[in-house]
C-alpha cells in the first residue's frame, strides 16, 4: 500500500506577514502608513469620496424604515399628481 505524505507542515512559515511567535500587533509604523494612505486615498477621491458618504448615511437613516420610506415617497408623488 503506498504512503501518503503527511499534511503537516515541515518548516516554519515563510510569508513575510507571519508574526514568528511575536504577538500579530500593528506597529505605530505600520499604523501611521495606513493612516497616510487612507488620507491620501480619501482626498484623491474628492468630490465623489463625500458623495459616497453621503449616500451611505442616507441608506442608514432609511434602509431600516423602508415601509415608512415608501409611504412618504408615494405621498408626495400623489399631492404632486393632485396639485398639477
Amino acid at each position: 500500500m503506498p504512503t501518503t505524505p503527511s499534511l503537516a507542515p515541515t518548516t516554519a512559515p515563510r510569508w513575510s506577514t507571519s508574526s514568528q511567535g511575536a504577538p500579530a500587533t500593528p506597529s505605530e509604523q505600520d499604523k501611521r502608513a495606513l493612516v497616510d494612505h487612507l488620507c491620501l486615498c480619501s482626498t484623491q477621491r474628492g468630490h465623489m469620496h463625500m458623495l459616497g458618504v453621503g449616500v451611505g448615511w442616507l441608506h442608514a437613516l432609511l434602509g431600516g424604515r423602508a415601509v415608512t420610506t415608501c409611504t412618504l415617497a408615494g405621498l408626495l408623488v400623489l399631492g404632486g399628481w393632485l396639485v398639477r
